[in-house]
């Protein structure tokens, strides 16, 4: 239903436009945009992995592993979390996190009678908590050279925020767990499908060297297609067909990528505000400097749907808002605005590949609503409201 919205705000963009024999012309142009070709082939080659991996069963192999381990299933919204965390910490990116945790955690859902939503909620907060928190994420080292401070004395302030904040998501996963998962979970799956764990180890690797995801993400589908095949999981002639996991996987993230097409003829289409003008009128006042410190970040977030790009777009005024903070206050809270607030956007980049990776897994339907997910992006609550008091309060 997001085309039929789409389409409706086109048409208003066509009839709020002055030169109109100029409209096509200028939709053609916003499409020349790198952050959106690079998100179409990022859903491309994602929705891909996620069909093979569906269709190996990993994921029935991964909550047989849980079970024989004796793990309760309403811990299970704790431990996606859980490993989200460490897993973006590790690589740095929230894209990477989710092109993982997705086909892997969310077919559990339809075994362990658990709301999808809640898990997408665990998943999406976990993959932004790395974003804010890994030292080789892109919007750490956006915030650190923004304002100029060391890495480790800036990181160690922000992983007291991040630490309560992951304290208290996990206090809530666990009771939302007990409440929304039925403990009478009875399975025999085979454990030989965790063999495709490897390709998800192979992605680890590659991103802590910092290769670039699209690379990644080409290398680890043909690294799960050849063990797919190898173990017998996919056969040639499955892998060939018409309706073969990689068509599968690419039909599915269609709707995903049309969205982003509109999203980016209309954003084009919007009047550029002059920040320079804006920030005469409120700088002048230590607490109006904070009020608009925080709405230009997060109203950016709003504009861009990409947390890195917007950082881009204002990190060099950004440094003149928050006159009352240190300038490693002011880092902490630049990153951690910026990356709380795409956990509760369903049109950010990460947030639309998790989406679309959702539906082509089968275990959502078509009249799933992705804000049913923001009620449980507990994490991202946590880290907009603690940030939001950081830039508020008043400095010792």
């Amino acid at each position: 239903t997001f085309w039929i919205g789409g389409f409706f705000s086109m048409f208003l963009a066509f009839v709020l436009t002055k030169n109109k024999g100029e409209f096509g012309e200028k939709c053609i142009q916003h499409l020349k945009n790198n952050v959106l070709i690079n998100c179409i082939i990022i859903f491309v080659l994602a929705g891909i992995l996620s069909s093979i991996l569906k269709s190996t069963g990993v994921s029935n192999a991964f909550l047989m592993l849980f079970i024989n381990m004796g793990i309760d299933v309403r811990f299970f919204p704790l431990i996606v979390f859980i490993i989200c965390c460490l897993v973006s910490t590790s690589i740095g990116t929230s894209t990477g996190t989710i092109s993982m945790a997705v086909p892997i955690f969310l077919p559990l859902t339809t075994i362990i009678n658990c709301n999808p939503a809640l898990i997408l909620g665990a998943i999406v907060c976990g993959s932004f908590f790395g974003d804010n928190l890994s030292p080789i994420s892109d919007t750490t080292i956006i915030s650190i050279n923004t304002m100029k401070v060391e890495l480790y004395e800036t990181l160690k302030q922000r992983a007291k925020i991040s630490l309560i904040c992951f304290g208290l998501s996990c206090i809530v996963y666990i009771i939302l767990g007990y409440y929304l998962i039925p403990n009478n979970t009875i399975v025999n799956y085979s454990l030989s499908p965790l063999v495709m764990m490897l390709t998800f180890i192979i992605m680890a690797i590659l991103l802590i060297k910092k290769k670039d995801i699209i690379s990644v993400l080409l290398v680890c589908d043909m690294a799960a297609i050849v063990i797919a095949v190898l173990f017998g999981f996919i056969n040639i002639e499955e892998l060939l067909c018409s309706n073969s996991c990689i068509v599968t996987g690419i039909e599915g993230v269609f709707g995903v990528i049309i969205f982003w097409i509109f999203l980016f003829i209309l954003t084009g289409f919007i009047p550029e505000e002059t920040l320079e003008n804006i920030a005469n009128k409120n700088l002048k006042s230590e607490k109006k400097s904070n009020f608009l410190g925080i709405a230009i970040i997060i109203l950016s977030v709003l504009m861009v749907a990409n947390n890195t790009a917007a950082m881009s777009l204002i990190s060099k005024f950004i440094n003149k808002c928050f006159k009352n903070k240190t300038q490693i206050e002011k880092a902490n809270i630049f990153d951690g605005l910026s990356c709380a607030v795409p956990g509760l956007l369903p049109y950010n980049t990460a947030f639309m590949l998790m989406i679309s990776m959702a539906y082509d897994t089968g275990c959502i339907s078509q009249n799933f609503s992705v804000f049913l997910i923001l009620l449980f992006s507990v994490n991202s609550i946590f880290l907009l409201i603690f940030y939001i008091i950081l830039a508020l309060r008043k400095s010792k």
